[in-house]
């Protein structure tokens, strides 16, 4: 059975106590979700000179990957060595399966000597196209050198696919802070993309510049993704970009699990295609950033579990104090409901000023009424340092009611400090739990406020 007929039959047990990188491990050990390939072609056999930096080795991939898509589908064969682009390789995959195989992250290495970037995968036919990438590294050796990968698959139809999968794949720049991508992956119309171990780095801005917002000549996107339905995320890592894994127009259910975002403005990013039209999980892992952890745009079912998620120390470090931002830890727009469990809301060295750990904007307040806003459980608040203003829960309801502050009291919590819920929560503080008039239910969450009366 084809590797996509049985990651259907998996996701069903998503919410099950099946761990999700289980469940992503054992999908891509059943192997491509390519059919059997039609050719092998080796790139050296095309011309691809490796370990030369003066050669131009994107002509012979390109001729490679070509002369595959004619004869129906395949794999590229790229052996150890480095190989240089000095302009990026275009593909219509024409509705074929492509494979893309390397001997290893940092073994196989493409570096990206052009402005533009190194690959990009088009589909002009009304079939949609498959492409898979594995153990290979993608090396920007100019500053602002475009897009690592990018595949617009523009066919639509119902198939049960997997149109995108990258796994042990490298994005990364030849230099710490010199040399870096703008994009690492760009994809638009997906099905059921995979991302599996899988490590973007890019560059942020010094600070002066990001004073006066974020320059588009910077690492914009570790992943951006419009249009898909059900993406994937296992053991991947994404550092330095404005937003680290950027996803829009979605349905499906988003699977984002044991994942670590740092280093940028906004970790991960969701919004569904039409209200609802997604769910999102996002299990274990790490997030931390300049501005907001994670966001959900009129997403249904949010559930956080098992994150640690903190401001980003040695970002908002480098910026005076009067330019730190506002920090969400966890940020939902319209998107109901929302289950945070067993999650760390870390202190770091430096907190934004008016840190806000979960943070529901516009919330749908029928729905919240019949009891299906938000649930917080199991989880550890230990995200304020002395003279802070750390927010645990802020929810506005657009045109229900104007802006106010209630506090909330509380009882025995260890030295908490007395919280701020805005607007229209209301309930007291006990060491077992917190149930506001509106559906919003705190249980068994520690509180561990550093330093505050």
């Amino acid at each position: 059975m084809k590797k996509n007929k049985i990651l259907l039959m998996l996701a069903e047990f998503v919410n099950t106590a099946v761990p999700m990188r289980v469940i992503a491990m054992a999908v891509l050990l059943l192997g491509s979700s390519a059919a059997q390939a039609v050719l092998t072609a080796n790139v050296l056999t095309y011309g691809a000179t490796p370990n030369i930096a003066t050669d131009n080795d994107a002509s012979a991939f390109s001729t490679a990957l070509k002369a595959v898509v004619t004869a129906g589908g395949g794999s590229l064969i790229v052996p150890a060595g480095e190989y240089h682009f000095k302009t990026r390789v275009t593909v219509d995959l024409n509705g074929k399966t492509v494979t893309i195989q390397g001997d290893g992250v940092g073994v196989s290495e493409i570096h990206c000597t052009n402005t533009t970037g190194l690959f990009w995968f088009n589909n002009a036919a009304t079939s949609e196209s498959q492409l898979d990438v594995y153990d290979i590294s993608l090396t920007a050796d100019l500053p602002g050198s475009g897009t690592a990968l990018k595949i617009n698959n523009s066919a639509v139809s119902s198939s049960d696919i997997c149109s995108l999968l990258l796994e042990h794949v490298g994005i990364k720049p030849l230099s710490g802070s010199t040399n870096y991508f703008v994009r690492g992956v760009d994809g638009s119309n997906l099905k059921k993309p995979v991302f599996n171990d899988v490590f973007v780095r890019l560059q942020y801005p010094s600070v002066g510049d990001r004073d006066s917002g974020w320059p588009a000549s910077y690492g914009q996107f570790g992943v951006y993704i419009n249009g898909a339905e059900s993406p994937l995320f296992s053991n991947c890592y994404s550092k330095r970009a404005d937003w680290n894994i950027y996803l829009t127009g979605i349905t499906g259910q988003v699977v984002v699990d044991n994942c670590i975002t740092t280093g940028g403005d906004t970790g991960i990013y969701i919004k569904a295609k039409t209200p609802q039209s997604c769910t999102a999980l996002i299990s274990a892992g790490q997030v931390a950033q300049l501005n907001k952890g994670v966001m959900f745009v009129d997403t249904g079912s949010v559930h956080v579990r098992d994150l640690t998620v903190l401001c980003d120390n040695w970002c908002t470090n480098a910026l005076p104090t009067d330019l730190r931002p506002l920090y969400s830890d966890i940020y939902a727009y319209n998107s109901f409901p929302v289950l945070v469990e067993g999650t760390d809301f870390h202190v770091g060295d430096h907190v934004s000023t008016g840190r806000t750990c979960v943070n529901l904007i516009d919330t749908n307040n029928a729905l919240l009424v019949a009891g299906q806003g938000a649930t917080i459980r199991r989880c550890v608040f230990n995200a304020n340092i002395t003279s802070m203003d750390v927010t645990h829960l802020n929810a506005q309801h657009s045109g229900i009611f104007p802006p106010q502050a209630i506090p909330v009291q509380r009882q025995d919590m260890n030295n908490v400090k007395t919280t701020l819920i805005q607007p229209d929560w209301v309930g007291v503080y006990t060491n077992t739990c917190v149930t506001s008039t509106l559906g919003v239910t705190l249980s068994q969450s520690i509180y561990n406020e550093l330093g505050v009366d």
